[in-house]
C-alpha cells in the first residue's frame, strides 16, 4: 500500500473510532470528506477498504430521504451504520462483506410484522363494502390510478403503513371506492351490454321485397 494511501486509511479508521458508539459508527461521506480535505468518492474507496482488511462490516445500509417511506421522509436521509471490528481479538459476525450488494431490507432495525388481527380491523370496511382478500392485497401496493408504490423500504410499522395506503382507497366521504375486482367485473358487464346491444341492431330491419325473393328463386331453378 502506497504511503499516501496507507495515510488516508488510517485517518478514515481514526474518524470513525471517533464517531463510534457501542461498538457501532454512523458517520456521513461529507462530514468524513470535509475533514480528512478529500472527495466523497476516496471517502467510499476507504471505507470499502477498511472492510475489506476486516475492521468493518455493515449492519444498516443507509437510505435518502427520496426512496423512505413517506412517514420517514421526515428523518432526512440515513447514513450507513457499521461495526467496528478486531479481527486479531473477535471473529467477524456473518455479514456480508459489502453493503452496495446488501439486500437494503436486511438488518433495518425496528423491524415489524403485521399481526392477522391488526389486517383484519384496517381491512374490515372494505371487505364489507365487497371487497375481496386479493383487491385488500392489490390496494396496499397499487394507488387506484393503477400504478404501483415505489417505495419499498422496510416498514417499521406495518399497520400504520398499510392504513395510509388503504386510505387512498376512500371516497370524499370516507366511503371505500370499487376495488379492483369491482372495477374489473363493471367493465366485463359493460362489454356484454355493448355486444348485446349491437347484435339487437343487426337483428332490426325491413324485409327484403317480395321481388327479390322471386329472383332468388328463379336463380336456383335455372
Amino acid at each position: 500500500m502506497r504511503a499516501d494511501r496507507r495515510r488516508n486509511v488510517l485517518a478514515a479508521a481514526r474518524i470513525l473510532g471517533w464517531t463510534s458508539r457501542d461498538g457501532t459508527t454512523r458517520p456521513t461521506r461529507s462530514r468524513t470528506a470535509a475533514r480528512m480535505g478529500v472527495t466523497e468518492r476516496t471517502v467510499s474507496k476507504l471505507w470499502r477498504e477498511l472492510e475489506r482488511l476486516g475492521y468493518l462490516a455493515c449492519v444498516e445500509q443507509g437510505t435518502t430521504a427520496q426512496y423512505r417511506p413517506s412517514w420517514a421522509r421526515e428523518e432526512g436521509n440515513l447514513a450507513r451504520c457499521w461495526r467496528l471490528v478486531l479481527p486479531e481479538s473477535s471473529p467477524r459476525p456473518e455479514v456480508k462483506t459489502s453493503c452496495c450488494k446488501e439486500d437494503p431490507r436486511a438488518g433495518f432495525p425496528q423491524a415489524k410484522k403485521l399481526t392477522d388481527e391488526g389486517g383484519r380491523r384496517e381491512s374490515a370496511r372494505f371487505l364489507r363494502a365487497g371487497w375481496l382478500p386479493r383487491d385488500v392485497a392489490y390496494a396496499a401496493e397499487h394507488t387506484p390510478e393503477g400504478v404501483p408504490w415505489a417505495m419499498n423500504d422496510p416498514v417499521r410499522h406495518p399497520r400504520a403503513w398499510l392504513r395510509w395506503r388503504l386510505s387512498r382507497w376512500l371516497g370524499p366521504d370516507g366511503a371505500p371506492l370499487l376495488s379492483r375486482s369491482q372495477r374489473q367485473a363493471a367493465a366485463h358487464v359493460a362489454v356484454l351490454a355493448e355486444a348485446e346491444r349491437r347484435r339487437a341492431g343487426r337483428k332490426v330491419g325491413t324485409a327484403p321485397p317480395q321481388a327479390w325473393h322471386d329472383a332468388r328463386k328463379a336463380l336456383r331453378l335455372w
